[in-house]
């Protein structure tokens, strides 16, 4: 139960590194974020305009979400484990995009520093909705419209997760954090082949 009455507490922490750092990271790398992503440049530029403000008021939102989802699990309603735990792995893929984040844009990341902190506990989560679900069904609360299923930890919580909340502002964002992860990756195993061939 204390992974639940803690997981609030551990998103507000994260929401208010991302608010407080978002707006003025971007405006320090978008010409480098330009650059490496030109296919991007109304998304960064949008991302860019965002307020701090804005952002908070979408962190809110996730927030309340959260909120509601932990009193659902406290009055025990039915179901509501799965519920939580699919807002968890959301949350724990979202913790995994800022480490890959990290390494596409090789150097720090807004929300970077308390991913790191809270990988643990989102170790310690997943290992307790592992115990109480078998493999198939964790794998089925991950591929929740999810349209790959190769990306079905990746992608599906993430989409379920701006469409519960239905902010614009949002699913925007996640556009440039998906694109930054696949070009990421495509670029490391890119050159791992070029530097074996």
């Amino acid at each position: 139960m204390y992974i639940v009455l803690l997981f609030p507490f551990l998103f507000l922490l994260h929401e208010i590194e991302e608010v407080v750092v978002q707006h003025r990271w971007m405006a320090l790398h978008k010409d480098k974020l330009f650059q490496r992503f030109p296919r991007l440049r109304k998304l960064i530029e949008y991302l860019c305009s965002m307020t701090t403000k804005a952002f908070a008021v979408a962190a809110s939102e996730e927030l309340l979400l959260l909120l509601l989802v932990t009193c659902y699990v406290l009055v025990d309603g039915p179901g509501s484990f799965y519920v939580w735990s699919a807002v968890f792995i959301a949350f724990a893929v979202h913790l995994h995009v800022h480490v890959v984040q990290a390494v596409v844009v090789t150097g720090y990341v807004p929300g970077l520093l308390t991913t790191l902190l809270l990988l643990p506990y989102c170790y310690l989560g997943l290992q307790t909705i592992w115990l109480r679900t078998s493999g198939w069904e964790m794998l089925g609360l991950g591929a929740v419209h999810c349209p790959q299923p190769a990306l079905c930890t990746l992608a599906g919580q993430t989409r379920v997760r701006i469409r519960a909340l239905g902010s614009h502002r949002l699913r925007l964002y996640l556009r440039l954090v998906y694109k930054l992860a696949c070009d990421g990756f495509l670029t490391i195993v890119g050159s791992s082949i070029t530097n074996k061939t």
